[in-house]
């Protein structure tokens, strides 16, 4: 994946995390049944964590699967690893 791909990518994964947070934030979490709302906080940390994903971050993390693998990551592999829906 070039510096370029990965900035593409990047900045796919922070626009699909705005899309999410912003759902994720137009709800009261205190109209959720209680046993949903371990599973609403987690979402809500978990994509809060992805957003925050420098460039730097998400470089070095590409470079460590890529030498694990032994070969270079596609990128539906990368979203798939993030757990991030395929691209639209």
């Amino acid at each position: 994946m070039t510096e370029a791909e990965l900035a593409a990518f990047l900045a796919d994964v922070r626009a699909e995390c705005d899309e999410r947070l912003a759902k994720l934030n137009a709800v009261d979490p205190e109209t959720l049944p209680v046993e949903l709302r371990d599973e609403y906080e987690a979402a809500l940390r978990n994509w809060t964590t992805l957003r925050e994903l420098t460039e730097g971050d998400a470089h070095e993390f590409h470079l460590a699967v890529c030498e694990e693998l032994g070969r270079e990551m596609t990128v539906a592999e990368l979203r798939a690893l993030l757990g991030l829906t395929p691209p639209q």
